[in-house]
């Protein structure tokens, strides 16, 4: 498939790491007007085959499950707070400043990524859950032009709970939207105008964006049709 650019980037940090719930503070939308995504690189999407050998000869290849998946983010300019909020690090009451040390753990995250194909159509790819690792910090001196120091970040994938890792899909085949595709990933709606989730979107608690059937009681008339009493 060709892909052409990277427009926007979604990261929901989980409330816990036994929770995989997002809270609305916790999700951030990187695009041109806030992060600024350089690069989304995935690696490793497939596990490494392995032959097998007999009558002086391969006999067979056997490959199943997910490779270890890795994942080079890079941006302009990440906001403090998603760093320190996945990194795990703590907040100090007095300076306000955040602490790394000893007790600082990642939390797990969902990460969605949009580019488009050919035709200008979304193309989403998504990782049910995962960690980050953080890049060197190195600002340097400006001369006659100013030296920008850009963030990057590693995310390596696990397998949710239902031994999912991965998603890809193109908006408009077989009826996938962006929106379902988010509601899959993070399961909740978000608003793409500002980044948080849509006010009315109920969480889905299923690896995948299938909403249940309503629990309206059915109607006891046969129709809409039947005259007013």
């Amino acid at each position: 498939m060709l892909l052409q650019g990277l427009d926007t980037v979604i990261v929901g940090v989980h409330n816990g790491f036994g929770d995989s719930t997002i809270s609305t503070e916790n999700i951030w939308k990187l695009d041109s007007a806030n992060g600024g995504p350089t690069g989304f690189s995935i690696k490793n999407l497939s596990p490494t085959v392995t032959k097998l050998y007999g009558g002086d000869g391969t006999y067979i290849t056997a490959s199943a499950g997910t490779g270890d998946i890795d994942i080079t983010f890079n941006a302009l300019d990440l906001p403090e707070k998603l760093i320190a909020t996945a990194m795990g690090y703590q907040k100090d009451a007095v300076s306000g400043a955040w602490l790394h040390g000893k007790d600082s753990r990642p939390v797990p995250a969902s990460l969605v990524a949009i580019s488009h194909d050919k035709t200008g159509q979304a193309v989403v790819m998504g990782l049910f859950k995962g960690t980050f690792t953080r890049g060197d910090v190195n600002p340097q001196t400006n001369n006659n032009q100013t030296q920008n120091s850009t963030d990057s970040l590693t995310f390596s994938a696990m397998q949710n709970a239902q031994g999912l890792a991965y998603a890809e899909g193109v908006e408009g085949t077989d009826d996938l939207t962006v929106d379902k595709f988010n509601t899959l990933i993070f399961g909740q709606a978000i608003d793409m105008g500002n980044g948080l989730p849509a006010p009315d979107a109920p969480a889905s608690d299923a690896p995948n964006s299938d909403a249940p059937a309503s629990d309206a009681p059915a109607s006891d008339a046969p129709n809409s049709d039947a005259p007013v009493a």
